[in-house]
């Protein structure tokens, strides 16, 4: 697995009023949920495919204060020249304004532990291959 070290990228618009808060965990789909501002305080973010396709660019937020990433699974395209992530396929996790990192191949990244008070995910794939996707568990302590 390989990051891209922390880079800007341009802050995406947020509503102000997300959706409601929700006492259970959420179980999110780049697939079903693509553009929705969540608030939730834990739950778990996929790509949503049986065997995700090309030409993709998702995108969600979840709304919630200090959160911790647990990975499952990454299995996303993946060339040995594209150690950066730059081209195929690759997940991206933004924490406010800046990119945590941006991930593709096999092997899933360590925990991360966010700071700020929301989290975006983008999800590209290119023209070419595909493989079997992402999942990873969040919870957030407000």
């Amino acid at each position: 697995t390989t990051a891209t070290p922390p880079t800007p990228v341009p802050t995406t618009a947020v509503p102000v009023t997300p959706e409601p808060v929700t006492d259970g965990a959420v179980d999110l789909t780049m697939k079903a949920d693509q553009g929705r501002v969540v608030a939730a305080r834990r739950g778990s973010v996929e790509d949503g495919f049986d065997k995700y396709g090309n030409g993709l660019d998702l995108e969600l937020t979840v709304v919630g204060t200090d959160c911790k990433l647990s990975w499952r699974t990454l299995r996303l395209q993946y060339a040995w020249a594209n150690r950066a992530c730059t081209a195929n396929d690759w997940v991206q996790i933004v924490s406010g304004s800046r990119s945590v990192g941006r991930y593709c191949g096999l092997r899933a990244p360590k925990d991360l532990q966010l700071s700020g008070e929301q989290f975006t995910v983008r999800f590209h794939t290119d023209a070419s291959r595909t493989s079997a996707g992402f999942a990873f568990d969040f919870e957030c302590s407000a």
